[in-house]
């Protein structure tokens, strides 16, 4: 349908404008060697499956400063490109399966990653690791060194099978646990029996060791992971409930502080459009209302409310913009 269509074509603006104008701070070179990290916390990232090679899920890394802030956090993960020196091109079979293909890494903004995948109508979970600020930072020093070494030659040491998204994360993670701390499960590369078990034999039960979504419960189950994951749905499905909790939270909100109809009208269309919602003037607005109002509920009506723009706001500028109006 045209609406439909239309849903489309604003998520796809929405990414293209976060992916443009944050690829390049969202880099190793944004918290170089020696510098001091504002991140509390590492997740081991993994999407639901996808076309092409996702047919099996993503995992990445998104180091945080806090779960509910991921415009503020980056992203690292290992993708397979295009080899500038293939030049013949392998055949479509094994280019399918990664091979000749280009293996590195990168860093990017963990909201234009995430958000990567929810507008592909995929979900996203984050498994929050237990680590100590002194591992948390040698793991994004070990991946921005990992990441240089990449980038000044070209390395096809990329298998769909044994060296993929997901054992390379967790193979970084392993390198800076402590003695007696569980490492994670993964088919490991560098074990020949394994290796050719999994190339010849096609043995599943190794095989999914290493599927980024068939592993998920593992992941959850661990030792390391704190607490349950946190569940990032598929973005139209996201918005369409986050849309209906904002409408049921304003009425409440101006309710409790007897708003006149011409604020009502505005709010009305506010939550139905994303220009208005998140423009200064109106957050300004709710503001102004949540001053005079002396109902002892209304604060508390009014964070959520804000709360809730935020939510539905895709980008990290009018996240940024929205932040100054939230405790």
């Amino acid at each position: 349908s045209i609406q439909v269509m239309v849903k489309h074509l604003i998520l796809l603006a929405i990414f293209v404008f976060t992916f443009g104008a944050h690829a390049q701070k969202a880099s190793f070179e944004s918290h170089p060697q020696g510098a001091s990290l504002p991140f509390k916390n590492v997740a081991i990232g993994i999407a639901s499956p996808g076309p092409g090679v996702s047919k099996l899920g993503h995992a990445f890394l998104v180091f945080m400063t806090t779960p509910e802030r991921l415009s503020e956090s980056y992203a690292v993960q290992f993708s397979v490109s295009e080899n500038p020196n293939d030049k013949d091109k392998s055949p479509e079979l094994l280019s399918f399966f990664g091979v000749g293909k280009r293996f590195s890494t990168e860093a990017i903004a963990g909201l234009t990653m995430t958000n990567r995948y929810r507008m592909e109508n995929r979900a996203v979970l984050l498994f929050r690791l237990n680590l100590s600020p002194s591992q948390l930072a040698k793991l994004w020093e070990d991946l921005r060194e990992e990441h240089i070494r990449r980038e000044q030659s070209v390395l096809t040491d990329y298998n769909f099978l044994s060296r993929n998204c997901l054992t390379e994360a967790l193979r970084f993670v392993n390198n800076v646990l402590e003695p007696g701390q569980k490492k994670f499960v993964y088919l490991n590369s560098q074990n020949t029996f394994e290796l050719l078990a999994v190339k010849y034999l096609a043995m599943p039960g190794l095989y999914m060791q290493n599927a980024p979504y068939a592993i998920a419960p593992q992941i959850a189950s661990h030792p390391l992971v704190i607490g349950a994951p946190l569940v990032l749905p598929p973005a139209m499905v996201t918005n369409a409930k986050l849309v209906v909790k904002l409408e049921k939270q304003t009425q409440s909100f101006l309710n409790l502080c007897k708003a006149n109809e011409k604020l009502r009208e505005v709010a009305t269309r506010a939550n139905g459009q994303t220009s208005i919602r998140e423009s200064q003037s109106y957050l300004n607005l709710l503001e102004r209302l949540k001053i005079k109002c002396t109902v002892n509920d209304s604060k508390t009506a009014y964070l959520q409310v804000i709360q809730s723009i935020y939510d539905l706001s895709d980008s990290p500028e009018s996240h940024m913009r929205i932040e100054r109006y939230l405790p």
